[in-house]
């Protein structure tokens, strides 16, 4: 089972580089944020979290669900905890959650029996 998650974990994480290294713009500029603060260790378990979810979806609708519900969870709690944070980025962000978990889970139907 350790192996599937880290298998995912790196799936998703290579999908996932392009919004992430987009989003750092606007990231970074929220109040008590800064590239140089980065600590790219603890997407570790992060990354490893979300493959667990992941593994939870039986059909391509279930697997962005899951992405929606995971990524509205934490872009919620940013929004109700930092009086600054923009709720477009917690949109995009949330949607690219479903689009994330969605297109993992067609490259998962399409090269893993």
């Amino acid at each position: 089972m350790f192996a599937l998650l880290v298998g995912i974990a790196l799936v998703m994480f290579i999908v996932d580089l392009p919004w992430l290294m987009y989003s750092k713009q606007f990231w970074i500029k929220l109040p008590g944020v800064s590239a140089d603060g980065m600590r790219p260790l603890f997407g570790v378990p992060v990354y490893l979290a979300i493959a667990y979810l992941f593994t939870y979806a039986k059909s391509l609708g279930q697997a962005a669900l899951i992405g929606l519900s995971t990524y509205a969870v934490f872009d919620g709690t940013n929004a109700v905890m930092f009086e600054k944070y923009p709720l477009w980025l917690g949109a995009a962000d949330t949607l690219w959650g479903g689009a994330l978990f969605a297109a993992v889970y067609w490259l998962k139907s399409k090269f893993v029996a």
